[in-house]
């Protein structure tokens, strides 16, 4: 015999809303930034003065700090938020690090690639933590 479904409860729409926007936030992030005007405007503002080679270097050491950073960090992270129960408070404070460091990136004047270089390590590091700690959360 089938069992009536009840509609959701408030709070479960909420959670559900919740997510939805933080995977919509999450996605354009991803799109705009990293892939997008990121790339575009490291080269051609903050890397004006310099060769195109050059500011295809300086952005791939910079990728490769963010990656790097996030590689050595995230057994431990994860290890933390397990143990200490903390998914949702990690995800929240790495996703508010990697917004405000984005919000930076605005602030930036031209030819100061290290200074955007810095930022958009920042910025990609909430991005990455908040994804390591994201799929957890929607479970619990």
């Amino acid at each position: 015999m089938p069992v009536a479904s009840q509609p959701p409860l408030a709070s479960d729409r909420r959670r559900v809303w919740s997510w939805a926007f933080y995977d919509w936030a999450n996605s354009a992030f991803a799109t705009v930034v990293l892939a997008g005007f990121f790339p575009l405007l490291f080269q051609d503002y903050w890397n004006a003065s310099v060769t195109a080679e050059a500011a295809n270097l300086r952005l791939g050491w910079t990728n490769a700090a963010a990656s790097l950073v996030i590689a050595v960090t995230a057994p431990f992270l994860g290890a933390v938020a397990d143990r200490a129960g903390a998914h949702k408070r990690l995800l929240f404070l790495f996703a508010l690090c990697g917004m405000l460091a984005t919000a930076l990136l605005g602030s930036v004047p031209s030819g100061e690639w290290l200074a955007a270089s810095l930022l958009f390590v920042c910025a990609t590091v909430g991005f990455l933590g908040s994804n390591l700690l994201y799929a957890p959360c929607w479970c619990m």
